[in-house]
């Protein structure tokens, strides 16, 4: 997305947590809400992961609308 080139969508969460300088945040209004969600593979999951997904859910809150 830097060096004056590329396009991708972004949640506005994104745009709150990874500002950068030389990266230029269009917002958009039609589009539907960008939902993010924990992944890992089945194959890594250990009780610690386990205990940490679990635990994320009840002490976050949503992020404020941006206007």
């Amino acid at each position: 997305m830097t060096r004056r080139h590329g396009v991708s969508p972004a949640s506005a969460t994104t745009e709150r947590y990874y500002s950068r300088p030389d990266v230029t945040w269009v917002p958009f209004h039609d589009a539907p809400p960008i939902d993010y969600g924990f992944i890992w593979p089945t194959t890594a999951e250990t009780p610690l992961v386990r205990a940490f997904v679990e635990l994320c859910p009840t002490s976050s809150a949503p992020a404020p609308a941006l206007e």
